[in-house]
């Protein structure tokens, strides 16, 4: 791939990104994780052998599609803003119904063990803590709940996968997605924490060859907002489900020792 092409799929896929975070409706939100699905996937598909299936695109696209209209066309009367969303006349079975396909989208951002060798990294994961935090706890807040005990046992297990092998980042991902779970406890903070360190790991990575100052600062930034959000979302999960939570905090042991004799990544 041409890097223009490739530098064009990356500021489509940034400005999707913030729209996914940032946007005021439910379209923004929708539409701009499906533009950074679709550009992310592009730009690594080519570049790297190990991602040769557009699994985001195919995880997220029509999850998402899905999603939007469902919500849409029950939370249209009320209005279709975000902060208008938690007043939408969602019924149980309505949020039942749209949980899964949006947690499913979200996993795609998060970039879990095994799957991370598929999907282009957990540096995305502030788009999956947007889906499942602005749109799943802001609208779905019953079935967030419901699904816990479903998704936390996966999202564990991806956070083991990473610690055992040594995959620090993916580690980080996998507990933001746990503490989304868990947003009433404090979860929500930290997942926001945990995608932001990530988001800075990776911009520390695109400033090699930088003045070393001013990586060694963003780098210390980051790690500050990792331990502290990690800190934060494995007591969130303690909170709302005690076992996986002493099953959590055992993974991140394994990992503070691994970190020992792996560097991390």
């Amino acid at each position: 791939m041409e890097p223009i092409v490739r530098r064009r799929l990356l500021l489509a896929g940034g400005a999707g990104g913030v729209l996914a975070v940032l946007g005021p409706h439910l379209f923004a939100v929708v539409g701009g994780a499906i533009v950074l699905a679709v550009a992310a996937s592009a730009a690594t598909w080519r570049r790297e052998p190990g991602r040769r299936v557009p699994l985001l695109p195919l995880l997220a696209v029509p999850a998402l599609l899905f999603v939007g209209y469902y919500m849409a066309v029950i939370a249209g009367p009320t209005g279709l803003s975000v902060a208008a969303l938690p007043t939408g006349p969602f019924s149980a079975a309505a949020e039942a119904m749209l949980l899964p396909p949006l947690a499913l989208a979200a996993v795609g951002f998060f970039a879990p063990w095994p799957l991370s060798r598929m999907l282009p990294g957990p540096v995305l994961a502030i788009v999956g803590v947007a889906l499942l935090v602005r749109l799943g706890h802001g609208a779905l807040p019953g079935a967030l709940d419901a699904w816990r005990t479903v998704f936390v046992p996966l999202g564990v297990l991806a956070l083991w996968g990473a610690a055992v092998t040594g995959r620090v980042r993916h580690a980080a991902a996998a507990a933001a997605f746990i503490a989304c779970f868990a947003a009433d406890a404090g979860g929500a903070r930290a997942a926001w924490m945990l995608a932001a360190a990530l988001l800075l790991g990776a911009v520390v990575d695109a400033l090699d060859g930088y003045r070393r100052g001013h990586r060694d600062g963003l780098s210390a930034a980051a790690a500050a907002l990792g331990v502290v959000g990690g800190a934060f979302a494995l007591a969130a999960l303690l909170r709302t489900e005690v076992v996986y939570g002493v099953v959590a905090w055992a993974g991140a042991v394994v990992l503070a020792l691994r970190m020992r004799a792996v560097p991390p990544g």
